[in-house]
């Protein structure tokens, strides 16, 4: 139980004396800016735990330490990615001489932006409120009627940011990788639609939380085992991780699209790469695993634990399987891939018939 009414009673004083001064689109704002910087530390803690995660599940897999210095061995280098975070805000921001300067500066906001409003729409869970004011007490900063179809939409943004990046970089490498991204885009976009609509004609809804509640007595992943395959592995396409980075192959395109970045711009890709690796899991969690639904904990603590278990999965899979190469990864995609979402979609769409 949480009593706002004191709260309620601040906030009308304060309502009441702006709209006197015709200033009442303040406390919106306001509002909205708080929502946003807490959305922002959430995707930052969360990029922090995320990369510590990775570094010592890679080491574990190559019988390796990984790092141990930063906080002291004891706690084996816990603030490494806090250390990772200074250094980038005080590096150097260096520039291509011959670089296209307006797409160039706007790429990385075009490939972030996305991904947090993204992550602005994935219901968490339900919290342990009574408040009148609040009809679902759902953990979510917006939950739409159309939310996966919200998410589906976003998610192709980031890629013309990659685009952009690449070619205003004026680079050969970024020019090749940014083709690269493209083609994989569009060759894993399709099936992992085509999977989520399975899954939205199976729910009945384009609502996250009903879609949840949908698989309140079966998770779909039993359901349909052909879609969760599909997703999972286009999912892996569309966030670029082994074995589908073929765009960031180190050993030959150096670093993607972003060789050309540095400080603060390089960041913001950093960041969206590892939010993109949570809402991935995320997505599968919600889809295919029953969201936050689990025993005896709470709902939140659940949606957590399968969240990391599939991020666990996919760091697995980066530390054992080889990188496929460009042609294998379109054929995979356009031979195997979307013929298996296409007879996922109707065996699903049967079944609800029958």
């Amino acid at each position: 139980m949480v009593d706002l009414m004191n709260w309620a009673g601040i906030y009308d004083t304060i309502e009441g004396f702006l709209s006197g001064l015709g200033l009442s689109f303040i406390i919106p704002l306001t509002l909205y800016a708080i929502a946003a910087l807490i959305l922002f530390g959430f995707v930052a803690a969360l990029v922090l735990v995320t990369t510590y995660l990775e570094r010592k599940i890679l080491s574990d897999i190559q019988v390796r330490l990984g790092p141990m210095e930063t906080g002291g061995r004891r706690f084996h280098g816990i603030l490494q990615p806090v250390a990772d975070g200074i250094k980038l805000l005080q590096k150097e921001d260096i520039m291509p001489k011959n670089r296209d300067k307006l797409p160039y500066y706007l790429a990385p906001l075009v490939v972030f932006v996305p991904v947090f409003v993204i992550m602005g729409l994935i219901p968490l869970g339900f919290i342990p409120l009574d408040i009148a004011s609040l009809n679902k007490n759902l953990l979510v900063a917006a939950d739409l009627d159309i939310g996966i179809l919200a998410i589906l939409a976003l998610a192709v943004i980031p890629t013309l940011g990659a685009v952009m990046a690449g070619w205003s970089s004026r680079n050969k490498f970024t020019t090749l990788a940014m083709l690269r991204s493209v083609a994989q885009g569009i060759s894993y976009e399709i099936p992992f639609v085509l999977a989520a609509l399975a899954v939205v004609l199976a729910a009945g809804s384009m609502n996250l939380s009903e879609i949840v509640k949908a698989q309140s007595g079966l998770w779909f992943i039993f359901l349909m085992p052909i879609g969760f395959i599909v997703f999972f592995m286009a999912a892996l396409a569309e966030i670029h991780r082994i074995p589908f980075d073929v765009d960031e192959a180190e050993n030959e395109l150096v670093s993607g699209v972003i060789v050309e970045y540095s400080g603060m711009r390089f960041a913001f890709f950093y960041l969206a790469a590892y939010a993109e690796l949570f809402i991935a899991a995320a997505l599968i969690t919600i889809l295919f695993l029953g969201g936050w639904a689990g025993p005896v904990l709470p709902g939140v603590m659940w949606f957590f634990i399968k969240c990391f278990v599939i991020i666990y999965v996919i760091i697995w899979m980066r530390g054992t399987l080889p990188r496929v190469r460009i042609d294998q990864m379109l054929a995979v995609g356009w031979k195997v891939m979307l013929p298996l979402a296409l007879l996922n979609l109707l065996i699903t769409s049967s079944i609800l018939m029958l």
